[in-house]
Protein backbone atom coordinates (compact mmCIF):
# COMPACT_ATOMS: atom_id res chain seq x y z
CA UNK A 1 0.00 0.00 0.00
CA UNK A 2 1.55 3.74 -0.82
CA UNK A 3 2.58 5.84 1.79
CA UNK A 4 0.56 8.95 2.52
CA UNK A 5 3.82 10.66 0.56
CA UNK A 6 3.74 8.86 -2.43
CA UNK A 7 -0.69 9.05 -2.04
CA UNK A 8 -0.55 12.66 -2.15
CA UNK A 9 2.22 13.07 -4.71
CA UNK A 10 0.38 11.00 -7.16
CA UNK A 11 -3.24 13.07 -7.08
CA UNK A 12 -0.89 15.69 -7.80
CA UNK A 13 0.49 14.20 -10.74
CA UNK A 14 3.59 12.67 -9.97
CA UNK A 15 3.38 8.77 -10.16
CA UNK A 16 6.16 8.02 -7.43
CA UNK A 17 7.60 4.67 -7.49
CA UNK A 18 4.05 2.65 -7.21
CA UNK A 19 3.32 -0.41 -8.35
CA UNK A 20 0.84 -1.15 -10.96
CA UNK A 21 -1.98 -2.09 -8.99
CA UNK A 22 -1.38 1.07 -6.78
CA UNK A 23 -1.33 2.82 -10.30
CA UNK A 24 -4.68 1.34 -10.88
CA UNK A 25 -6.47 1.95 -7.33
CA UNK A 26 -4.85 5.67 -7.37
CA UNK A 27 -5.54 6.64 -10.78
CA UNK A 28 -9.46 5.40 -9.71
CA UNK A 29 -9.23 7.79 -6.95
CA UNK A 30 -7.57 10.71 -8.81
CA UNK A 31 -10.08 10.29 -11.49
CA UNK A 32 -12.79 10.81 -9.20
CA UNK A 33 -11.79 13.98 -7.49
CA UNK A 34 -10.58 15.34 -10.84
CA UNK A 35 -15.07 15.05 -11.84
CA UNK A 36 -16.10 18.71 -12.08
CA UNK A 37 -19.57 17.43 -10.73
CA UNK A 38 -17.68 16.34 -7.21
CA UNK A 39 -17.13 20.15 -6.61
CA UNK A 40 -20.30 22.24 -8.60
CA UNK A 41 -21.48 25.09 -6.35
CA UNK A 42 -25.07 24.21 -4.88
CA UNK A 43 -27.50 25.26 -6.93
CA UNK A 44 -29.47 28.75 -5.96
CA UNK A 45 -32.23 26.88 -4.92
CA UNK A 46 -30.79 25.85 -1.87
CA UNK A 47 -30.50 28.86 -0.41
CA UNK A 48 -34.11 29.10 0.16
CA UNK A 49 -33.78 25.57 1.50
CA UNK A 50 -31.08 26.36 3.84
CA UNK A 51 -32.73 29.40 5.01
CA UNK A 52 -35.81 27.78 5.18
CA UNK A 53 -34.68 24.72 7.41
CA UNK A 54 -33.01 27.49 9.68
CA UNK A 55 -35.71 29.18 10.65
CA UNK A 56 -37.73 26.10 11.65
CA UNK A 57 -35.20 24.82 13.47
CA UNK A 58 -33.24 27.16 15.03
CA UNK A 59 -34.89 30.55 15.01
CA UNK A 60 -38.75 30.44 14.57
CA UNK A 61 -39.27 33.81 15.12
CA UNK A 62 -37.48 34.97 12.23
CA UNK A 63 -40.54 35.02 9.91
CA UNK A 64 -41.91 37.70 12.01
CA UNK A 65 -39.00 40.15 11.26
CA UNK A 66 -39.40 43.26 9.40
CA UNK A 67 -38.20 43.71 5.80
CA UNK A 68 -34.96 45.82 6.76
CA UNK A 69 -33.86 42.94 8.65
CA UNK A 70 -33.86 40.96 5.06
CA UNK A 71 -30.27 41.47 4.16
CA UNK A 72 -28.72 39.99 7.08
CA UNK A 73 -30.99 37.02 6.65
CA UNK A 74 -29.57 36.06 3.46
CA UNK A 75 -26.08 36.90 4.44
CA UNK A 76 -26.52 34.22 7.13
CA UNK A 77 -28.11 32.04 3.87
CA UNK A 78 -24.77 32.77 1.57
CA UNK A 79 -22.74 31.69 4.56
CA UNK A 80 -24.72 28.43 5.21
CA UNK A 81 -24.18 27.93 1.24
CA UNK A 82 -20.69 28.16 1.08
CA UNK A 83 -20.32 25.71 4.84
CA UNK A 84 -22.41 23.13 3.01
CA UNK A 85 -20.28 23.29 -0.26
CA UNK A 86 -16.93 23.26 1.54
CA UNK A 87 -18.49 20.38 3.60
CA UNK A 88 -19.93 18.30 0.54
CA UNK A 89 -16.31 18.48 -1.00
CA UNK A 90 -14.52 17.51 1.96
CA UNK A 91 -17.11 14.63 2.46
CA UNK A 92 -16.36 13.86 -0.92
CA UNK A 93 -12.53 13.60 -0.06
CA UNK A 94 -13.23 11.80 2.83
CA UNK A 95 -15.55 9.17 0.97
CA UNK A 96 -13.10 8.36 -2.01
CA UNK A 97 -10.24 7.64 0.53
CA UNK A 98 -11.58 5.82 2.40
CA UNK A 99 -13.03 3.78 -0.23
CA UNK A 100 -9.46 3.54 -1.54
CA UNK A 101 -8.32 2.89 2.04
CA UNK A 102 -10.97 0.42 2.04
CA UNK A 103 -12.40 1.41 5.42
CA UNK A 104 -10.58 -1.09 8.09
CA UNK A 105 -9.27 -3.02 5.23
CA UNK A 106 -6.52 -3.10 3.36
CA UNK A 107 -5.22 -4.64 -0.53
CA UNK A 108 -2.82 -7.04 -1.79
CA UNK A 109 -1.68 -7.87 -5.11
CA UNK A 110 -3.20 -11.21 -7.15
CA UNK A 111 -0.20 -12.17 -10.01
CA UNK A 112 -1.41 -15.01 -12.59
CA UNK A 113 0.47 -18.41 -13.10
CA UNK A 114 2.16 -19.84 -15.99
CA UNK A 115 -1.65 -20.62 -17.13
CA UNK A 116 -2.50 -17.14 -16.85
CA UNK A 117 0.40 -14.74 -17.45
CA UNK A 118 -0.99 -11.59 -18.59
CA UNK A 119 -3.16 -11.71 -15.39
CA UNK A 120 -3.04 -8.89 -12.87
CA UNK A 121 -4.91 -7.82 -9.97
CA UNK A 122 -5.52 -6.09 -6.73
CA UNK A 123 -7.29 -7.71 -3.56
CA UNK A 124 -9.23 -5.69 -1.41
CA UNK A 125 -9.98 -7.33 1.81
CA UNK A 126 -12.51 -6.58 4.87
CA UNK A 127 -13.79 -7.69 8.02
CA UNK A 128 -17.21 -7.28 8.53
CA UNK A 129 -20.34 -8.97 10.89
CA UNK A 130 -21.16 -11.60 7.99
CA UNK A 131 -17.51 -12.58 7.81
CA UNK A 132 -14.60 -11.76 5.37
CA UNK A 133 -15.37 -9.26 2.14
CA UNK A 134 -12.65 -10.39 -0.53
CA UNK A 135 -13.29 -8.28 -3.53
CA UNK A 136 -11.04 -8.62 -6.93
CA UNK A 137 -10.01 -5.90 -8.91
CA UNK A 138 -8.88 -8.30 -12.07
CA UNK A 139 -7.16 -7.39 -15.47
CA UNK A 140 -5.92 -9.51 -18.06
CA UNK A 141 -7.58 -12.54 -17.04
CA UNK A 142 -9.57 -14.03 -20.45
CA UNK A 143 -13.51 -14.64 -19.42
CA UNK A 144 -13.59 -18.23 -18.72
CA UNK A 145 -14.94 -20.44 -21.29
CA UNK A 146 -18.74 -21.63 -22.12
CA UNK A 147 -18.82 -24.72 -19.66
CA UNK A 148 -15.85 -23.68 -17.10
CA UNK A 149 -15.98 -21.44 -14.35
CA UNK A 150 -13.45 -19.64 -12.31
CA UNK A 151 -13.19 -20.70 -8.67
CA UNK A 152 -11.27 -18.73 -5.84
CA UNK A 153 -10.26 -21.18 -2.43
CA UNK A 154 -8.92 -20.07 0.74
CA UNK A 155 -5.77 -22.33 1.72
CA UNK A 156 -3.75 -23.02 5.04
CA UNK A 157 -2.37 -26.04 7.02
CA UNK A 158 -5.72 -27.43 7.42
CA UNK A 159 -7.09 -27.59 3.59
CA UNK A 160 -8.96 -25.63 1.22
CA UNK A 161 -12.08 -23.74 1.77
CA UNK A 162 -14.09 -22.31 -1.38
CA UNK A 163 -14.80 -19.02 -1.56
CA UNK A 164 -16.87 -18.32 -4.49
CA UNK A 165 -16.84 -18.96 -8.10
CA UNK A 166 -16.91 -16.12 -10.92
CA UNK A 167 -16.94 -16.49 -14.98
CA UNK A 168 -15.83 -12.62 -16.14
CA UNK A 169 -17.14 -12.88 -18.95
CA UNK A 170 -18.83 -9.26 -19.16
CA UNK A 171 -16.30 -5.60 -18.18
CA UNK A 172 -17.22 -2.99 -15.66
CA UNK A 173 -17.93 -4.83 -12.42
CA UNK A 174 -15.23 -6.53 -9.28
CA UNK A 175 -15.59 -9.66 -8.13
CA UNK A 176 -16.86 -9.92 -4.67
CA UNK A 177 -16.11 -13.13 -2.44
CA UNK A 178 -16.70 -14.17 0.52
CA UNK A 179 -15.08 -15.93 3.22
CA UNK A 180 -16.31 -17.49 7.10
CA UNK A 181 -12.31 -18.48 7.73
CA UNK A 182 -10.21 -16.32 9.19
CA UNK A 183 -7.35 -15.56 7.05
CA UNK A 184 -5.01 -16.20 10.19
CA UNK A 185 -5.77 -19.57 9.37
CA UNK A 186 -5.91 -19.31 5.56
CA UNK A 187 -3.67 -17.18 4.53
CA UNK A 188 -3.38 -17.92 1.03
CA UNK A 189 -5.87 -17.33 -1.51
CA UNK A 190 -5.90 -19.09 -5.12
CA UNK A 191 -8.07 -19.23 -8.20
CA UNK A 192 -8.51 -22.52 -10.59
CA UNK A 193 -10.17 -22.67 -13.83
CA UNK A 194 -13.41 -25.64 -13.44
CA UNK A 195 -15.25 -27.28 -15.86
CA UNK A 196 -19.05 -27.66 -14.85
CA UNK A 197 -20.07 -31.14 -13.93
CA UNK A 198 -16.70 -32.38 -12.73
CA UNK A 199 -17.65 -32.51 -9.35
CA UNK A 200 -16.57 -29.76 -6.20
CA UNK A 201 -13.28 -30.70 -5.67
CA UNK A 202 -10.33 -28.21 -7.21
CA UNK A 203 -9.14 -29.01 -10.63
CA UNK A 204 -5.40 -27.75 -9.70
CA UNK A 205 -5.95 -25.91 -13.17
CA UNK A 206 -4.55 -22.54 -10.68
CA UNK A 207 -4.34 -19.44 -12.61
CA UNK A 208 -3.79 -16.72 -9.63
CA UNK A 209 -2.95 -16.37 -6.74
CA UNK A 210 -2.14 -13.89 -3.71
CA UNK A 211 -0.41 -13.93 -0.51
CA UNK A 212 -3.48 -12.19 1.65
CA UNK A 213 -1.01 -11.40 4.71
CA UNK A 214 -1.90 -8.04 5.58
CA UNK A 215 1.20 -5.73 5.06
Amino acid sequence: MPTDEQFGAFLEGEDGALSDGEHRQLGHLRALLGDGVVWEAPPEVLEDEVVRQIVEVAAPNVASLSGHRRRPRRSLASRSIAFAAGVAAALAVVVAVGLFRGGDGYSVEIAGTELAQLATGIVTIENTPSGVSIELDVEGLPPAPEGFYYQAWMKGESGAVTVGTFHARADGSDIVLWSGVSIANYPTLTVTIQEEGAGAESSGQLVMTADLTQP
